[in-house]
């Protein structure tokens, strides 16, 4: 007699029967992975806010980049000219990520906003998140808490953890 553990095991072969919408489907699932894979750029490639981590509350300004802007801002930034966080990119496909967690205050005789954020061609989002506190003032034009501008087909996706201040 054979010990439970060493019993033979029998496997039953199930036919399964694949239709032609499944395979449409999954070759469509792995050519999307693939295009994303290989248009989708790393942040490495992309120009980070690296160099000014440490220099708040300085305001953070990279403007008219020809590549993605990486941005992670965990400092306090103050701007009594203008805005706090200003970045924006030219030229098409040229996204901005901003994560920004610190207290952003911005004031300005003409527009104050603690974000502002443009891309300039098409196919360029901008993905904003605000963990901070955000006070914009302006004594004779407007004031935004955060401002983003894109073009066509560039979604803008927003999240909002804190809430801002607006004077005017």
């Amino acid at each position: 007699m054979h010990s439970p553990s060493l019993q033979p095991r029998t496997f039953r072969h199930c036919a399964v029967r694949t239709d032609r919408r499944s395979l449409l489907l999954g070759t469509a699932l792995a050519s999307t992975l693939l295009l994303g894979t290989l248009t989708h750029p790393s942040p490495a490639s992309a120009l980070t806010c690296a160099g000014d981590i440490g220099t708040g509350p300085a305001p953070i300004s990279h403007l008219n980049v020809n590549d993605f802007i990486y941005c992670i801002n965990t400092e306090a930034r103050t701007n009594a000219a203008g805005d706090a966080i200003d970045l924006s990119t030219i030229n098409a496909n040229h996204y901005i990520y901003l994560n920004s967690s610190g207290t952003l205050t911005a004031t300005n005789a003409g527009p104050a906003r603690g974000i502002f954020t443009r891309t300039n061609r098409n196919n360029s989002p901008i993905d904003i998140i605000n963990a901070g506190d955000i006070v914009a003032t302006s004594t004779g034009a407007l004031a935004y808490g955060i401002d983003a501008v894109t073009r066509i087909n560039s979604p803008l996706h927003h999240h909002e953890q804190r809430r801002f201040h607006r004077n005017q």
